[in-house]
C-alpha cells in the first residue's frame, strides 16, 4: 500500500510542472477559460443623463454585455463599473430602448437616453 502512495507522491512534481508551465503561455483556451495577457481592466464612470430635459436618471443598468457584471445609476444618474477596455457596456431603463456602447479604452462614457 505505501508503494503505490509513494509512486504517486513521485508523481506530483512533474503534474505542478505542465500545470504551471500551461498557465505561463498566453491565449491558450483551456475549454472556457482563455487567457489573455493583452487586455486590461479599466474602472469605467459615468454619468446618464435624459434628452428631454438633460437631468440625471436614477435606477438605468448600466451592465458588461454577455456578463453577469452590472450597477445602477445613483440619484445623481452616476455610475462606475469595472471593465475589460475591449467591453461593450449594455445600458436599459425602463421604457427606453436597450443601447450599447463600446468602451475603447475609455474609462468615462458620458451616456444621453
Amino acid at each position: 500500500m505505501t508503494t503505490k502512495l509513494t509512486n504517486y507522491l513521485k508523481l506530483i512534481p512533474l503534474y505542478l510542472g505542465i500545470w504551471v508551465f500551461c498557465l505561463s503561455i498566453p491565449n491558450i483556451s483551456f475549454g472556457n477559460i482563455t487567457t489573455n495577457i493583452d487586455v486590461e481592466a479599466v474602472s469605467v464612470t459615468g454619468t446618464v443623463t435624459s434628452a428631454e430635459d438633460g437631468e440625471p436618471l436614477i435606477g438605468v443598468t448600466v451592465s458588461i454585455k454577455e456578463s453577469s457584471v452590472g450597477v445602477t445609476t445613483d440619484i445623481d444618474g452616476k455610475y462606475s463599473i469595472n471593465a475589460e477596455e475591449t467591453d461593450v457596456l449594455v445600458f436599459s431603463y425602463v421604457g427606453m430602448k436597450t443601447q450599447e456602447i463600446a468602451i475603447n479604452g475609455q474609462t468615462f462614457v458620458f451616456f444621453i437616453f
